[in-house]
């Protein structure tokens, strides 16, 4: 296992009792969804070439749901269902409102994929949008969903007394993805596989928590499932369509998913290793970055219109953004949760896991 980190500083507020193997794999996940989406939005072109070989953005997704599914597996084992429910939805909803409101005021008016009728309001309030596929106000936030549905997987297999069991379930939503790819190929339409595919990934990242702490092999049919069932669904549900689903093509489909992993394993393996201060700082800032860049990025392509100084102000606008709002904002609801969840502060601080 990896150490915690302890006294040693940091920029980002209260460090101390995280892995930080997690926040450095959350830092360059969350980097490189920003950049995916700053050259989509300053290079012609760049989308459909990302799409056909390799999509950072989608390294970066595939990355978080293999974090979710460790730390989800860690933080359900040490905390009772009512207190992880409580400080889940004040780590997540509050923050994810107050950008939901911002994009609804910057992006909305001028977003052609975004029918501004009540159902996808009130169920882009919910984080559920993504789950049966209908469009996100906030781009980015189509990943939500799937991450509220581990969360009510893992929380509801621990309420029966099985949670470790839960990690079963992740070959289900594997048994779903290939019904759904293959049927998606009969027809030749593509149907809403990503949610399934997404949650075995997050299943995958449990079962590595489970080889660290009870010395379970079940990683080892997750990987085989990964390198084998995945690619040849895809290939089946991409090759069989006129519009190949999202834009993507089979090389750039499965290359991103399987980078994704390999940053994962790369922090992983080197989980007793120091990790740069800067990339834990962006760890830290992780899920306000994820949530603010794509309307910061909408605004400033309307005043940027110089590629070369549209990315690189772009990432920069964000990550100080994203700074401001984890401070100002994210940190005291997190703090908030964990009074409400605990008759006693307990002494690690808003930002443990």
């Amino acid at each position: 296992m990896s150490t915690t980190r302890g006294s040693s500083a940091s920029p980002v507020a209260g460090r101390a009792g995280r892995l930080d193997f997690l926040d450095g794999v959350r830092g360059i996940a969350a980097v490189a969804v920003v950049l995916e989406h700053a050259f989509e939005a300053w290079v012609p072109g760049y989308s459909r070439v990302s799409l056909a070989y390799l999509s950072v953005g989608r390294v970066g997704v595939v990355a978080f749901f293999l974090v979710s599914g460790y730390v989800i597996g860690l933080t359900l084992s040490k905390q009772a269902i009512p207190v992880f429910v409580v400080r889940r939805f004040w780590r997540l909803f509050p923050v994810y409102w107050l950008v939901l409101a911002f994009a609804i005021v910057v992006d909305l008016p001028t977003n052609p994929l975004v029918d501004p009728g009540v159902p996808v309001f009130l169920l882009n309030l919910t984080m559920l949008q993504g789950v049966v596929a209908l469009p996100s106000i906030l781009g980015s936030a189509w990943t939500l969903g799937p991450e509220l549905l581990y969360y009510a997987q893992t929380s509801v297999s621990k309420y029966l007394g099985k949670l470790e069991l839960s990690v079963y379930l992740g070959y289900f939503w594997l048994a779903l993805y290939g019904a759904l790819s293959l049927i998606g190929a009969a027809i030749g339409k593509e149907l809403p596989a990503t949610t399934p595919l997404m949650l075995f990934f997050a299943s995958f990242g449990h079962s590595i928590y489970l080889r660290d702490t009870k010395g379970s092999r079940v990683w080892i049919g997750y990987l085989l499932s990964a390198a084998v069932v995945v690619p040849l669904c895809s290939i089946a549900l991409i090759s069989s369509q006129d519009e190949p689903m999202e834009g993507y093509g089979i090389i750039g489909f499965n290359l991103s998913a399987a980078v994704g992993f390999v940053l994962f394993a790369i922090f992983y393996f080197r989980r007793g290793a120091r990790v740069a201060p800067s990339v834990l700082w962006l760890g830290g800032i992780s899920y306000a970055l994820y949530l603010i860049h794509l309307p910061l990025i909408e605004v400033l392509r309307r005043v940027v219109t110089f590629a070369p100084w549209g990315i690189p102000l772009s990432v920069g606008i964000c990550v100080v953004v994203a700074w401001g709002v984890h401070r100002v904002v994210e940190v005291p609801l997190i703090r908030t949760g964990r009074s409400l969840s605990t008759k006693r502060r307990p002494p690690d601080n808003a930002s443990a896991l």
